[in-house]
């Protein structure tokens, strides 16, 4: 992901950039926090260069608690829409994988009804370098596309990929 970090200057202008910065500390969690997010965290370069359309945030502590849609596993809340309107989740699951869902409650911070989280949690990546490699390129995309109104011809490599990729996608039986 590296490679996105200088990136984040084509994002530059009256609409950004806006980057995620000030990640959580992952040390002493309860939780077993995948590699890769570990060391995406404790890599500052990475981490406060992600840009963010919407004023997302880190969460300041990795708050955590029991999932309410598998048992044995956790949540660990990682990422925050500035209105509490969303939150990113780390699904650590109780055989060492783990997934990213999103849902609009904060389960650190009281008991959802089950039948509540089932519906209210949507698993949005297989891991967590899929999840920020996409977020990260939507982002990017938008302060490109929507900010600053870039012709297709001038978008930068990974956000044209990334549009060509679904452009060229088959459409789903819902649409």
């Amino acid at each position: 992901m590296r490679e996105l970090v200088p990136l984040g200057e084509r994002a530059a202008g009256p609409h950004g950039p806006d980057t995620l910065t000030n990640g959580a500390p992952v040390s002493g969690n309860q939780a077993a926090l995948p590699e890769q997010f570990v060391a995406f965290m404790a890599d500052p370069v990475l981490r406060d260069s992600v840009p963010t359309c919407t004023s997302c945030y880190w969460a300041s502590d990795i708050p955590w608690a029991p999932s309410p849609v598998h048992q044995g596993a956790q949540l660990v809340r990682f990422l925050n829409d500035q209105q509490g309107c969303l939150f990113w989740y780390l699904h650590l699951l109780p055989d060492g994988r783990h997934e990213v869902l999103c849902g609009a409650e904060a389960y650190d911070l009281g008991v959802v009804p089950q039948e509540e989280a089932h519906e209210d949690l949507v698993r949005v990546a297989d891991d967590f370098d899929q999840f920020i490699a996409r977020f990260w390129i939507e982002n990017l995309a938008w302060y490109e596309v929507v900010g600053q109104k870039r012709s297709d011809e001038d978008l930068s490599e990974p956000v044209w990929e990334y549009v060509r990729h679904y452009a060229s996608a088959e459409p789903s039986a819902a649409g």
